[in-house]
C-alpha cells in the first residue's frame, strides 16, 4: 500500500512513500496522508525486547500504572515522586507518550471507574497490559545490568583526594 507524504521545505513535492506491514500509524490515515508531530512509526512488538530501549517518561509511566489503573494527572503525579521532581510529565509528553504506548498495546484504557461521585466522568484511566508488563521488567533489568557495570568501573565511588571533577 502506498501513502503520500507532504514534507515542507522550498522543495516541497509529494514522495510515494510505501510502509511494511511490521510497522503501524499511530494517526488513522485518510486519503491523503496526515501525519503529525505525535506519531511514530513503531514496530508491532513480538516481544518485550523489540520495544527497548524504553524512554524514561515511558518506563515511568509504565512504572506508575504497575500497582494500580490511574488517570492522566495521577500518572503525573506519580512519575513526579517516583524521581524526585526530576522528570515532571507536562500533559503533551504524557498524552504523547500514551498515544503511542495504546497503539503498541503497552496499555489500555480502563473502563472500570471508581465512585462517580467521588470522579470526574470524563477522566480516562489507564492500565498496563500484560505485554507492558513484560516490557517494564525487560527494561528494569536492562537498567540494572547498566548500573552493574558503572559499578564495576567504580563510578559510584567518591573521587581519590587531589583529585578534581572533569579533569
Amino acid at each position: 500500500m502506498q501513502y503520500s507524504v507532504v514534507h515542507s521545505g522550498a522543495s516541497s513535492a509529494r514522495k510515494p512513500v510505501s510502509f511494511s506491514p511490521l510497522f503501524f500509524l499511530l494517526t488513522p490515515l485518510s486519503r491523503r496522508a496526515n501525519i503529525s508531530v505525535t506519531d511514530v512509526l513503531m514496530p508491532k512488538p513480538s516481544s518485550p525486547q523489540d520495544l527497548l530501549p524504553l524512554t524514561p517518561p515511558v518506563f515511568h509511566i509504565l512504572l506508575a500504572l504497575e500497582d494500580e489503573e490511574r488517570h492522566g494527572y495521577g500518572i503525573m503525579l506519580d512519575v513526579a515522586r517516583q524521581t524526585g521532581d526530576a522528570l515532571q510529565l507536562g500533559p503533551g509528553t504524557l498524552y504523547g507518550c500514551l498515544k503511542r504506548m495504546l497503539g503498541a498495546r503497552l496499555v489500555e484504557e480502563s473502563d472500570e471507574r471508581p465512585d462517580p461521585t467521588l470522579d470526574d466522568q470524563r477522566r480516562r484511566y489507564y492500565r498496563m497490559t500484560p505485554l507492558g508488563r513484560r516490557a517494564l521488567r525487560a527494561e528494569a533489568q536492562r537498567l540494572a545490568g547498566a548500573v552493574n557495570a558503572a559499578k564495576a568501573r567504580h563510578l559510584f565511588d567518591r573521587p581519590k583526594a587531589g583529585v578534581t571533577e572533569g579533569a
